[in-house]
């Protein structure tokens, strides 16, 4: 059996490129970002056919049990605990908000009620031609118009958690609010998923990049923006590579 180690070197660009890459389409910078490294450097890995099975199947598990930790149940209702604190979740809400979390949302499939359009953006053209409304957003100090947020009547309101917490508080007045963080887009996929009740898309949509992963493990990716990422040794792409397409493209 082939083993395969990274450098430490090599290993720490990968994970530069994995947090300038995790933000791929998204509508509002994050600030600092932090990142972790997914597999230890020390530790060889094995490119045999059913290693790369087992340790598909066993970063889904930690990365499902990282999300359902975030989850509970109380009197009946659903309750997700998030950086700014505790939300109970509607019933199969049907109007959904986003704000700086549109890629996450678009991967899924989720019908969006409105969202920031940002014509510089990669999704500008498919949240365009699915008539999702736009909410303007000062993207360099991050105010959101409340009013457009309030148009929307929405049933839930998925955040990035980069927005501060007096704009959680703004918008909590006018829904429920779910704050995800986008550097943790794996768990975020699956968290934005239950949340609005349909925990299938998530996990679907992460059974998918793996496999994607799986079978070009060693190949360059192009975006679906048409750009470039240099995750040649890297077993997965960053999961914003899979945003908007089923599979990576070859370059």
């Amino acid at each position: 059996m082939r083993k395969r180690l990274l450098s430490a070197g090599f290993f720490a660009l990968l994970v530069v490129l994995s947090a300038v890459l995790a933000g791929c389409g998204s509508q509002a910078s994050s600030g600092s970002a932090k990142s972790t490294a997914l597999f230890d450097p020390d530790v060889p890995r094995s490119d045999a056919p059913e290693a790369i099975d087992a340790e598909l199947a066993n970063r889904f598990i930690q990365t499902k049990n990282a999300s359902d930790k975030m989850f509970s149940e109380e009197d009946g209702r659903t309750v997700i605990t998030h950086k700014y604190g505790r939300t109970v979740l509607p019933e199969n809400p049907q109007r959904i908000v986003v704000v700086g979390l549109e890629d996450t949302v678009v991967s899924l499939g989720i019908p969006i009620e409105a969202a920031h359009l940002a014509p510089s953006s990669y999704l500008y053209d498919t949240m365009k031609a699915q008539g999702i409304e736009n909410i303007p957003i000062n993207v360099e100090t991050k105010t959101v118009n409340l009013e457009a947020v309030q148009q929307a009547s929405p049933d839930i309101i998925l955040l990035r958690d980069s927005y501060d917490r007096n704009t959680y508080r703004a918008l909590s007045k006018i829904a429920p609010v779910v704050s995800l963080d986008l550097q943790k887009e794996e768990v975020t996929e699956l968290a934005a998923a239950r949340a609005i009740g349909q925990s299938e898309r998530g996990e679907a949509r992460l059974l998918r990049y793996g496999e994607a992963g799986k079978t070009r493990h060693q190949e360059p990716y192009r975006r679906c923006d048409g750009g470039v990422s240099a995750h040649h040794a890297e077993r997965y792409p960053p999961l914003s590579v899979l945003r908007q397409c089923d599979e990576p493209v070859h370059v």
